[in-house]
């Protein structure tokens, strides 16, 4: 422990027990509003043993009012695990208006520290086909915290799976050309091509170029149908609406329908649809 005796600051190094964090949530009376989405993230990376002693620490005033780090309490006494953590106390009050202020690192600005290029769209490809590996499609192309993956496990993933470069370098170009958000295109140029790498390159190739197909052919309908969602503000653009319909352009591709006049996806109303799965 380090005492300053002018200030009356105690910097103290401890292993955080569960207990203890449930003894300091009880003066937790002067904060802001807890975010569970926040909560789940730092219960998710300590139960898979993520977390590490990084120099950011509890703060507590002077009358043990938690200052700051609450969302890491509330984390360690849902995971039950115990972690290494500095508390720092006898902090005035109204020094809590100046904390927090800083941006958290996101996984591009990790995937960047690790020399990795187009971090941003890497990082969105990534996280959905974690998710989509976890939770299953339906969770895949969401940009929600209701489905939590922490820098730890995406980068585990990536690791697992590098051949996802491949992916992203492809969402580059045909995202572009055919009117679709990249990072859907990486997340199923990758699901595509592990179910049948021909026929998941030739998809993405023809809805890239639009070269090569008659009417009726099912990426032909999908390329009209994408571009008239880009180009009709009064739509707004969804993630379930573009996703389901580039799968179910997929799925007749495979089953070799070329008689497709029209696409479509019902993503609200009476009988809303579910992304399908590829097959």
């Amino acid at each position: 422990m380090t005492k300053n005796t002018q200030t009356g600051l105690n910097v103290q190094a401890v292993q955080l027990t569960p207990k203890m964090a449930n003894e300091l949530l009880a003066r937790n009376t002067h904060n802001r509003n807890v975010s569970q989405a926040r909560v789940d993230v730092w219960t998710e990376a300590m139960k898979r043993g993520e977390w590490r002693m990084n120099g950011e620490a509890i703060k507590i005033s002077g009358d043990g009012t938690i200052l700051d780090g609450q969302h890491r309490l509330y984390a360690v006494v849902k995971s039950g695990v115990t972690i290494p953590i500095l508390i720092i106390t006898g902090l005035p009050r109204q020094s809590q208006e100046t904390m927090d202020t800083g941006k958290s690192r996101k996984l591009a600005d990790v995937l960047t520290l690790r020399g990795e290029k187009n971090t941003a769209l890497l990082a969105a490809v990534v996280t959905g086909l974690a998710r989509y590996e976890r939770w299953g499609v339906q969770a895949a192309f969401l940009s929600t915290n209701s489905y939590p993956v922490t820098n730890g496990q995406a980068l585990a993933w990536l690791e697992d799976h590098p051949d996802v470069h491949d992916s992203v370098n492809v969402a580059r170009s045909v995202g572009s050309h055919a009117s679709a958000p990249g990072k859907i295109i990486g997340i199923l140029h990758y699901r595509f091509t592990h179910i049948n790498v021909e026929d998941g390159e030739d998809f993405f190739d023809k809805l890239d170029t639009g070269a090569g197909m008659e009417q009726g052919h099912p990426i032909l309908a999908l390329r009209k149908q994408l571009k008239l969602i880009h180009d009709d503000p009064m739509q707004g653009y969804n993630p379930q609406r573009v996703s389901g319909l580039i799968i179910k352009a997929w799925n007749k591709y495979r089953d070799g329908d070329m008689d497709v006049k029209l696409l479509r996806f019902t993503v609200g109303g009476a009988h809303p649809e579910r992304i399908p799965e590829a097959r």
